[in-house]
């Protein structure tokens, strides 16, 4: 399951979404350790990859007209 979290594809490129990725995929995993959930650590990384989905979806930023 380290193998996939670090996947070039599914991985964000800039620092601070991979920090977000990296805490958000260790307290899944943790919290679903602690829960007993089958096959917890795949469930982690889909959850993290889930988040790294939405993250790419945000809209740009928009342009304002200088008048």
């Amino acid at each position: 399951a380290a193998i996939m979290l670090t996947e070039p594809k599914t991985s964000p490129v800039l620092p601070w979404k991979q920090v977000t990725y990296g805490i958000l995929d260790a307290v899944l995993f943790v919290g679903l350790a602690h829960l007993n959930v089958p096959y917890f650590e795949l469930f982690a990384i889909v959850g993290a990859n889930l988040l790294n989905a939405g993250l790419k979806l945000t809209p740009a930023p928009r342009m304002i007209p200088v008048t």
